[in-house]
């Protein structure tokens, strides 16, 4: 090795380790031990920074299938990939190019939990903010997609705010009936709101994977299959 050769510590599972080797981390990588999501520092350095800044330390290349990188795969009708994994600029939701990137934080935790609103509201509600799982992901969309997203977006608000006249409307005329047509209206227009900014669905989110609902199958296609 020569002296120029830079060495790194690296931080997983809350632990700082190193240093070791630009060769010796690359293997850490590519054995799973080190993710992208992983920071590293420079022997001589100060400054902590993403594994996946790292050039080359998660190059994975290309699949045969597709052209799509590393660390993306598909399970049934599911897309999976590993967190700090960049998702390819194809659209989600139609398998076309995309112009558009959704930055978000997607929650989830185990179903199961929300049995507990059962018990207590409040009680449900701190263990699900203190377990749930999170992941920073960049949704790539087509023009089209992304303006569907928009319009969906419009037609909940306006449908909401429609329900909202009837409220008014049914005081003003000191009648019931608008009032029921308002709540279905308010209430109706929230769901279909938050459901078409949602876009896709995580159904687990750990430390390492994510995996998402409602990805369109073009875009599935060109994936390999996940290996349990």
């Amino acid at each position: 090795m020569q002296a120029s050769d830079p060495r790194w510590y690296y931080r997983s599972s809350g632990q700082m380790l190193g240093p070791v080797t630009t060769n010796e981390l690359m293997r850490l990588a590519s054995g799973g031990r080190i993710r992208p999501t992983d920071e590293v520092c420079a022997e001589m350095g100060n400054q902590w920074l993403p594994a996946s800044t790292i050039p080359g330390l998660f190059d994975e290349g290309e699949d045969e299938l597709g052209g799509m990188p590393g660390r993306i795969w598909r399970d049934g009708h599911e897309l999976v990939f590993e967190k700090g994994v960049r998702l390819p600029d194809i659209c989600l939701k139609t398998g076309a190019p995309a112009t558009v990137r959704l930055r978000r934080t997607l929650y989830w935790c185990n179903p199961a939990l929300y049995f507990l609103f059962l018990l207590s509201i409040l009680i449900g509600l701190i263990v699900i903010l203190m377990v749930r799982k999170s992941a920073v992901v960049e949704l790539p969309l087509s023009v089209e997609a992304d303006d569907k997203r928009k319009r969906g977006i419009l037609t909940g608000w306006i449908v909401a705010i429609a329900g909202i006249g009837l409220f008014v409307l049914a005081g003003v005329l000191n009648n019931g009936y608008p009032a029921i047509g308002g709540a279905v209206a308010l209430l109706f227009g929230i769901i279909y709101g938050l459901y078409t900014a949602q876009v896709v669905r995580p159904s687990l989110i750990d430390d390492r994977i994510v995996r998402l609902k409602g990805v369109c199958e073009e875009f599935l296609s060109q994936l390999p299959h996940f290996r349990r």
